[in-house]
């Protein structure tokens, strides 16, 4: 396809995405608590969150230099719409139906966004199903807006039909068969479980062990983690001003306190003696919800020393959030080429697909062969049957596979289960042994035809890893 083609500026845009950040969509039904996560993540308040539907537009945010807002209209060229900052964006959608818009692109000087896009969504189950459908066909592998996601957190509070059905639309399904290593659950809402308690953090962490063990949903996500959003984003845009209303009714004495922290209603009621006027603990009760404001006086109860900065990263660590960056750094920045380079291949096969001259079908047939025998897609496929089950091995072999080939990114001491001082020899050994192991389970007249296939690719993947291990001792 050469230069001058009509085809040409899609295939420069696709070629483009492969030195972009990673495009991370966070998805969920109505009020799971996107945009609030979103602002954590970023670490200011710039989605809007609130009581109503607050994300209705699909709303893509990236790093720039400078601060800017594009509207994409479904008919017509886009134009740059005016904003203002009123503790989250506030942006004039320039008289435009939210219906006739098909995204938002914010621009935004953010570190935090370097590292990859967040696209912002609107709810599943929303009160208009076209908004709904935005979101759907985002998620959508068999569409163009489809490959436009690498990766998606998805926000449940419970497993619904919908949330499944999201989940195995943004399955990988030009490889074959689904594959979770692209999809992580989150547990939103976390407080809530717990019906705002001390230890709600615990009861939500054993329902999303829970839910990370079920084979339905291993089958659509690598595993659930729980996460407080507004404890997460309060941690992130923590102010002065609250720290000291805090402090000040962390102070009060022990019944006081109690006495406060009955209900939602005790807390906000206007009451003279109280050293926080109620309009200030309406907003705390507004950022922090009331898990939260149990949580900082608590802390703050404890520690009558601590500062703002001591809160907040006793916040940020309560929250649930330092798990889920941890974990998308290990599933998505460390294989974001992969991911990148699958989205890319799969946008390329979409704008091809249905034609019938000699190089559509050509540069077809080797975007299959790419995605068929290329071994990190083969990883992928694996990764994916041996958590739907498909491919049957023992448990320790489970254990084992999933370490290699998913939860622990692509280093090499994790991916083998060593410590990070491990001296070479014991990486090679250890390599060399397993290597031997899946050589004589491929090799045994009883294993079935799935597992031999398995075998061949963990083979190859320990191979590679050896050679690393070489290169590394080498230089």
């Amino acid at each position: 396809m050469s230069a001058g083609t009509p085809d040409e500026a899609e295939i420069r845009a696709i070629r483009a995405r492969l030195d972009e950040p990673l495009r991370v969509a966070i998805a969920g039904r109505v009020k799971a608590g996107k945009s609030t996560l979103l602002n954590a993540m970023v670490g200011e308040l710039i989605a809007s969150t609130g009581v109503g539907e607050c994300t209705r537009v699909l709303t893509w945010y990236r790093a720039a230099d400078a601060c800017q807002v594009t509207l994409y209209p479904d008919h017509g060229p886009p134009e740059h719409v005016p904003f203002a900052r009123n503790g989250s964006l506030q942006i004039d959608l320039a008289g435009y139906p939210v219906e006739e818009i098909r995204s938002l692109v914010v621009d935004w000087p953010s570190a935090h966004l370097r590292a990859m896009t967040l696209i912002d969504t609107p709810g599943l189950a929303s009160l208009s199903a076209h908004l709904s459908a935005r979101t759907s066909t985002l998620l959508s592998s068999g569409s163009n807006e489809g490959a436009e996601a690498d990766a998606v957190i998805y926000l449940m509070r419970h497993l619904h039909a919908a949330d499944a059905r999201a989940l195995e639309a943004f399955q990988d399904r030009e490889i074959a068969n689904p594959t979770a290593i692209n999809a992580l659950g989150v547990l939103a809402r976390a407080d809530e479980i717990g019906v705002a308690r001390l230890d709600a953090m615990d009861s939500a962490r054993r329902i999303a062990a829970h839910y990370s063990a079920n084979p339905s949903i291993r089958r659509l996500c690598q595993t659930v983690v729980p996460v407080c959003g507004l404890l997460a984003e309060a941690a992130a845009t923590l102010r002065e001003s609250e720290y000291r209303s805090l402090a000040a009714l962390a102070a009060m004495s022990e019944d006081q306190v109690t006495d406060l922290l009955v209900s939602v209603h005790h807390f906000a009621r206007d009451k003279q003696a109280l050293p926080v006027p109620a309009s200030a603990r309406i907003t705390l009760l507004e950022r922090l919800g009331m898990y939260g404001v149990r949580v900082c006086l608590e802390f703050l109860r404890r520690r009558s020393t601590a500062t703002a900065g001591n809160l907040a990263d006793y916040l940020r660590e309560q929250s649930g959030i330092l798990d889920l960056q941890a974990l998308i750094r290990s599933q998505f920045e460390l294989r974001s080429d992969v991911l990148k380079a699958r989205s890319a291949l799969s946008a390329l096969a979409l704008h091809l697909q249905g034609r019938s001259d000699n190089q559509s079908r050509t540069i077809l047939g080797g975007l299959e062969r790419v995605l068929g025998q290329s071994h990190e897609f083969q990883e992928l496929r694996l990764y994916a049957a041996l958590r739907a089950g498909w491919v049957q091995v023992t448990e320790d072999e489970l254990a084992e596979l999933e370490v290699l080939l998913g939860t622990t990114g692509n280093d090499l001491l994790p991916r083998l289960e060593l410590p990070v001082d491990a001296p070479a020899t014991l990486v090679r050994d250890t390599i060399i042994r397993r290597v031997e192991y899946w050589q004589r389970r491929a090799e045994n007249p009883l294993t079935t035809r799935q597992v031999v296939d398995a075998a061949r690719i963990v083979i190859r993947s320990y191979e590679g890893l050896l050679v690393s291990c070489l290169v590394a001792t080498d230089s």
